[in-house]
């Protein structure tokens, strides 16, 4: 893991809060444009250990817009690969929490549907 993100996930776990400061951080080192498998990975391993605890409202935005960028192809489809990515990192902790919801419901906008693995996950 590049040391800056292991910097900030470090401070993040110490604190047990993701604030203000720490998500400006963040969308400083994700890239905004097309956010790498390392960047997300990330981003969903913050919300596993936080959910349910204190986030800036600005996380789940940054943590829905990178994962949907990662996720969908350039066609907007969900490619098998990505959709078994996500399934697994969505389900580490074995629940589905409000910002993950938040991430397969702008999948399913934008793809125009959930592949019935991911839709599961709803609940």
């Amino acid at each position: 893991m590049r040391s800056e993100l292991q910097a900030i996930k470090m401070h993040v776990y110490e604190d047990g809060v993701i604030d203000q400061s720490e998500v400006k951080m963040l969308r400083g080192i994700v890239d905004a444009e097309k956010p790498g498998e390392e960047e997300v990975r990330l981003l969903l391993d913050l919300n596993t250990v936080l959910s349910g605890g204190d986030m800036d409202p600005a996380f789940a935005e940054l943590l829905v817009d990178a994962t949907v960028k990662f996720v969908l192809d350039d066609d907007g489809g969900v490619p098998d690969e990505k959709m078994a990515w996500l399934e697994a990192n969505i389900s580490k902790d074995g629940k589905t929490d409000a910002n993950e919801v938040l991430i397969l419901r702008a999948i399913e906008a934008k793809a125009g549907g959930l592949p019935d693995r991911l839709a599961a996950l709803l609940g």
